[in-house]
């Protein structure tokens, strides 16, 4: 299972109502879309951050009220979308 998920470049884990996102880094290193929306996520791991070939990701409809510094380091983001949080 280990090998399919290093090679993962989109995941939607949308409405599953996840209150805390548990992230292996290492497994998402190719992760490209990530749709986090409408669910319950009030804060992001700092690891986030090491997503290196993010471009986009989705945390509209969350309890989010701020955005761990880390996100900066997200170069290749092209689109966030964070509408209807707090």
């Amino acid at each position: 299972i280990m090998s399919c998920l290093t090679r993962m470049t989109k995941l939607d884990l949308s409405c599953n109502k996840l209150a805390k996102l548990s992230v292996v880094v290492g497994a998402w290193q190719r992760l490209r879309f990530l749709d986090l929306s409408s669910n319950l996520i009030e804060e992001l791991p700092t690891t986030i951050g090491n997503f290196s070939s993010l471009e986009s990701i989705s945390l509209a409809k969350n309890k989010l009220a701020w955005l761990p510094p880390q996100m900066s380091k997200l170069v290749k983001l092209k689109e966030m979308y964070l509408d209807n949080n707090n």
